[in-house]
């Protein structure tokens, strides 16, 4: 409570120091200058002027004390407007403004007294009650027109499962946004068939429109309030209504304004009463800052962010009540917008996300939110813009500070317009690098997608890399052409810069244009087996200059284009893979080839190794004749993956188990012969026989 004390204390010695401003400004008025000589008038004439003038007594008078307090000097002259800085004219303006709000405060009452006995006057010349009748049959039929529009929906929402209406949105559009357009629509019609005085018509207006958006407003707070979730965000929850009040009662005070300027109060003392009813609105805001909640669960609450909000809309009213309305709306929108686009902007991301069923990293959640608050800054800063040309005296420096902060606003504008596009571009090439990943199995290494779709994963990262590029130039240039930067010698000046790098830099150059061919080529894509020279890996992923591959055994190396030359892929589309086996001489080769296509049989049927062949292996007969055997050619196709190996190994293996089985021999030196691989065998069947037991 002293808290709240010391705070009323140092705002109301603030207000009377505004107060004290204004009042030295109301007695620091200039004398009026002396009414100069008409040019028409001959030399004679004015002489004449001037002895008729020191002829006065208190002329001569005034002449000797003025000499005698000066030394005989000549009085100084006092500096015109066009002498004075810019920045002490527009202090002169504010003191003037204040001056005039102190001089119509002590008639405020009597004019509203006025304006209150124009509208009486008004009223009785229509007639109390018809215009009572009237009024009372418009509101009437539109709260009529909302019930009726309410039963219909009711009625259309009752045939359908109420399972289908799940989200909270479409409750508050059904049925209270629509309701409301219906009576809006009925009351419209019902005011612009009734003939009512032109006074009368100017001052039901405005309240016309309060009763249409007030409900609107309520609407999308409790909307608002829902969708970002009270529980999740105490303090977001506590300001989505206190300004939703804040936001009706300023709604309040401007129909209040309109009806009293339709009555004919004059501007200054409407000026004067929209700054007192603003300095009740920051008195509100004051004291919901000083006492809102702390921030989120974890965080720690610190009053100077208080102290420091509470000294900023000081400040604005003190801007307010000078007249400054330009520096006024700057800096509240800069006080207000942030949370504000940042509340909205969550509210849509988690509408369309919601409603739409999409992911949170989706182009049409992020689109939304980007889109709320580039809406939300960009009329603020249109409006901004419109003020500031409107009003250019409302700001110090003049002509050259408006200049700089129009330039300013429409280079923010411009960056904002180009930080959407720029998202909804990223968006979109993740999104389809998301659909573009292959979907086969891990295991299985061949893709599920199309071939397309592989080289959408190797071009689509560069294109979002130098689109960025291209954007936040153009964006940058065009912003320092808002601010009033000369950009063409920047332009000249990057040419030249760039065919110096080009001359210096031969090889990047050289990378750059290899990488552009190597992707029109579309020579290798992203999961492709390459060798190029003594490089060889899988592609992992480019960069504009270089590609980065992955050595089977780990190592990763980066490899820039121009260093490339003539690329081997061994992951495109198929491979046909062939491998040796050497056997003895005497080996049957239709045997072998029965072997071959029953172990062929079993690959093929095999749940591991069959999704990666195409054909199967077959054995294509005998390659040569070596010195201690004969070498029989084996060959299988393979969808592409770089999987070869493997089944290659699988192949040896099952080769060697079926050779045993059916005693196939491979080629060695001591079976290198067939009468020597005969004799042996001659000999193993003896010793076999010599061993056998004697019959009995």
């Amino acid at each position: 409570m002293t808290t709240l004390h010391c705070l009323f204390r140092r705002i109301a010695a603030i207000a009377i120091a505004l107060v004290a401003l204004g009042a030295t400004g109301l007695f620091a008025q200039e004398q009026p200058p002396v009414k100069a000589a008409s040019p028409g008038q001959t030399t004679e004439e004015k002489v004449d002027q001037l002895l008729q003038l020191l002829g006065q007594d208190d002329v001569r008078a005034l002449l000797a004390q003025k000499l005698a307090t000066t030394g005989a000097e000549p009085p100084p002259q006092t500096a015109s407007p066009s002498q004075l800085s810019d920045l002490d004219q527009w202090a002169s303006k504010r003191r003037e403004h204040l001056a005039r709000i102190m001089a119509d405060l002590p008639t405020m009452s009597s004019q509203i007294a006025s304006a209150s006995g124009r509208l009486g006057d008004a009223i009785r010349a229509y007639g109390p009650v018809i215009f009572l009748l009237h009024v009372l049959v418009l509101f009437g039929a539109g709260l009529a027109g909302g019930i009726v529009t309410n039963r219909i929906i009711v009625m259309h929402a009752s045939r359908k499962n109420s399972g289908d209406i799940s989200k909270y949105a479409s409750a508050v559009v059904s049925r209270r946004l629509l309701p409301l357009f219906g009576y809006g629509l009925v009351a419209t019609a019902m005011f612009l068939s009734i003939q009512w005085p032109p006074l009368l018509s100017a001052v039901l207006l405005p309240w016309l429109v309060m009763s249409i958006l007030l409900p609107v407003l309520f609407a999308v707070s409790g909307l608002l309030r829902q969708v970002v979730g009270r529980e999740a965000s105490p303090r977001r929850d506590f300001w989505i209504v206190r300004w939703t009040w804040l936001a009706t009662l300023a709604g309040f005070c401007w129909a209040l304004l309109r009806t009293l300027e339709n009555l004919g109060v004059p501007r200054d003392t409407l000026g004067l009463l929209s700054t007192g009813l603003v300095g009740l609105l920051f008195l509100l805001a004051g004291l919901w800052i000083w006492r809102r909640p702390g921030g989120d669960p974890g965080s720690e609450r610190t009053r100077a962010i208080d102290v420091a909000l509470i000294f900023c809309l000081i400040i604005l009213f003190g801007l307010r009540l000078a007249g400054a309305g330009v520096l006024f709306w700057i800096g509240l929108y800069a006080l207000v917008l942030p949370g504000l686009a940042s509340t909205l902007g969550i509210a849509a991301r988690k509408l369309a996300t919601d409603i739409g069923g999409y992911s949170e990293s989706d182009l049409r959640p992020v689109l939304a939110e980007r889109g709320v608050r580039l809406a939300i800054v960009g009329t603020a800063i249109v409006w901004l813009i419109f003020l500031v040309r409107a009003h250019p005296d409302s700001l110090p420096d003049g002509a050259l500070l408006t200049s700089i902060v129009v330039g300013v606003l429409h280079g923010a504008l411009i960056l904002l317009l180009a930080d959407l596009i720029w998202i909804a571009i990223k968006s979109m090439i993740a999104r389809r690098l998301e659909l573009s990943v292959p979907a086969g199995d891990a295991m299985s290494g061949h893709s599920g997608g199309q071939p397309q779709d592989d080289r959408l994963l190797t071009i689509l990262p560069i294109l979002r890399n130098m689109l960025g590029i291209i954007i936040a130039a153009v964006a940058v240039m065009t912003a320092l052409s808002e601010l009033g930067v000369n950009i063409g010698p920047l332009l000249a000046s990057a040419g030249i810069f760039g065919i110096a790098i080009g001359f210096g830099s031969q090889t990047l150059v050289k990378d750059i244009i290899s990488g552009v061919f190597y992707m029109i080529d579309d020579a290798f894509r992203v999961g492709e087996y390459i060798q190029s020279g003594s490089y060889r890996g899988t592609v992992e992923s480019f960069s504009i200059r270089s590609v980065k591959l992955r050595h089977h055994r780990g190592p990763i190396f980066t490899v820039p284009f121009g260093s490339l030359g003539a690329v081997e892929n061994m992951s495109r589309d198929w491979s046909i893979d062939k491998f040796m086996v050497t056997v003895a001489f005497d080996t049957d080769i239709a045997k072998v080839k029965a072997i071959t296509k029953e172990i062929g049989k079993a690959l093929k049927e095999d749940p591991e190794f069959g999704p990666f062949l195409i054909e199967t292996v077959k054995l294509k007969g005998v390659e040569h004749f070596g010195e201690y055997g004969m070498t029989l050619g084996f060959g299988m196709m393979l969808r592409a993956g770089g999987q070869s190996s493997v089944v290659r190994r699988k192949a040896y293996s099952m080769l060697k188990d079926a050779f045993a089985e059916n005693d196939i021999q491979f080629a060695s030196m001591t079976g290198a012969y067939p009468a020597a691989r005969s004799a042996k065998r001659l000999e193993e069947e003896q010793g076999g026989d010599m061993e056998q037991p004697p019959e009995e």
